[in-house]
């Protein structure tokens, strides 16, 4: 019986599992975030930026003021124009002068290329000042016929605008004209008619008697200056 009781051994006992169940590992449970990591007390430019909000650059764009009033009495001619818009009569010609009198005042103050806002400002400030000169089919700003900006690739027009091209062609018209007559003459042939302004002072029979005394003298020396200065106009042209 006791050999019997060696021969039997035993086994730990195993729950019986299904053969599609596998046996899973079981996680422990984690620590709340809070408690897992440790807390940072937030610095003096986190506090800064929370209190101050970031700026961001902006352009300011001055819209200038005009009185026309005041720019018309500049002048002797400014002031005429001024008792016909009174008077709510102004014809042609006073309407180039006007425009004349306030383009220069806009380009004293604003240079060459005001900009258009500027241009917009002016012709505002004209038909608010003399509602007269307003531009009835223009029903959106009422100053289309002395300014309108340009768009869509269009450029501006308008009587203010076209005097400010005006001018500015003719400021810069005598600078292209200087810089030409700076330019060298590039072909010889130039240099041969430029050579023939000069006046001939003796015949060319002389001029040949002259240079032949060259060719065997060189003294005395005012001589030969003389008869070199005679001679210049021929021997440029290759007199043989």
């Amino acid at each position: 019986m006791r050999d019997r009781l060696d021969m039997v051994s035993i086994e730990p006992a195993v729950p019986p599992t299904s053969p599609d169940v596998q046996p899973t590992a079981t996680t422990p449970p984690l620590m709340e975030e809070g408690l897992a990591t440790a807390t940072r007390p937030p610095s003096m430019e986190d506090q800064t930026a929370a209190v101050v909000p970031a700026m961001i650059p902006q352009t300011l764009h001055i819209i200038p003021q005009f009185d026309i009033r005041q720019i018309l009495t500049g002048s002797t001619e400014g002031k005429l124009i001024l008792g016909s818009l009174d008077e709510d009569v102004i014809i042609p010609s006073q309407r180039k002068c006007l425009v004349r009198i306030l383009v220069s005042h806009l380009m004293e103050k604003f240079g060459e290329s005001p900009t258009s806002e500027t241009k917009k400002a002016l012709a505002a400030a004209l038909i608010h000042g003399f509602p007269s000169l307003k531009d009835e089919s223009d029903s959106s700003s009422g100053f289309g016929y002395w300014f309108t900006p340009g768009r869509n690739r269009r450029p501006a027009t308008g009587s203010l605008e076209e005097r400010l091209r005006s001018v500015r062609k003719r400021m810069r018209k005598p600078a292209r004209s200087q810089s030409m007559q700076q330019t060298p003459p590039q072909s010889s042939e130039a240099g041969t008619r430029r050579t023939f302004i000069a006046e001939c002072t003796i015949s060319e029979e002389r001029a040949i008697q002259c240079k032949e005394w060259l060719k065997h003298n060189s003294q005395p020396l005012n001589q030969v200056e003389q008869y070199m200065q005679d001679t210049a106009v021929y021997r440029s042209v290759g007199m043989h």
